[in-house]
């Protein structure tokens, strides 16, 4: 239900978010129906987990924290200190901007402190240009070209604030890198 849109909004400001913000993400929310977020993310960690089985049966764990809602990054965590040697946690946005995805990073400190964790806890680099990423996104470009047939090819990303773009122009310079790692591999003109 939309109960949950209030919670969630009270931890994206990191405070009270304006009433007209709470009404307007209830009638969207409930438009929809539901989020699919946790669901997609549950399942890309049971695929992680199940590629790593296949490469090395039982030396890895994966389990699933989100910033603003259950499961939280401090509960995954919980579960995974007394399980394994190292944590690795892994942003699922490719791009990274401090200011849109470092709360991730001071989560996940703030949870190791908390539980007082004694085993190495970091997070992931970006990943917008690893060949693997590159990769999915050519191939299903590609794809789409051989079926659709020659066809103009525009890029989008999500919006952004303005202000983020301007103390952050390295996060718009991750994506133009990404389009174009795709755009050559793919056979585009530049």
């Amino acid at each position: 239900t939309s109960e949950g849109v209030e919670p969630y909004l009270r931890s994206v400001y990191r405070g009270e978010p304006p009433a007209e913000t709470v009404a307007e993400f209830r009638r969207r929310f409930d438009l929809i129906g539901r989020s699919p977020l946790i669901e997609i993310t549950r399942g890309q960690g049971a695929g992680l987990q199940q590629l790593l089985d296949d490469d090395a049966p039982g030396e890895y764990l994966v389990e699933v924290g989100m910033l603003h809602t259950a499961p939280s990054i401090r509960d995954a965590l919980a579960t995974l200190l007394p399980r394994v040697e190292r944590v690795i946690a892994i942003v699922l946005a490719p791009h990274y901007s401090p200011f849109i995805m470092g709360g991730y990073g001071t989560a996940l400190a703030a949870a190791a402190t908390e539980l007082g964790a004694t085993i190495p806890v970091t997070i992931a680099d970006p990943w917008y240009e690893i060949p693997g990423w590159i990769d999915s996104l050519s191939e299903r470009l590609a794809h789409t070209i051989a079926e659709a047939g020659s066809l103009p090819v525009v890029f989008t990303a999500h919006s952004m604030p303005e202000v983020v773009v301007k103390r952050d122009p390295g996060y718009i310079d991750q994506i133009h890198e990404t389009i174009r790692l795709v755009a050559a591999r793919t056979g585009l003109r530049d």
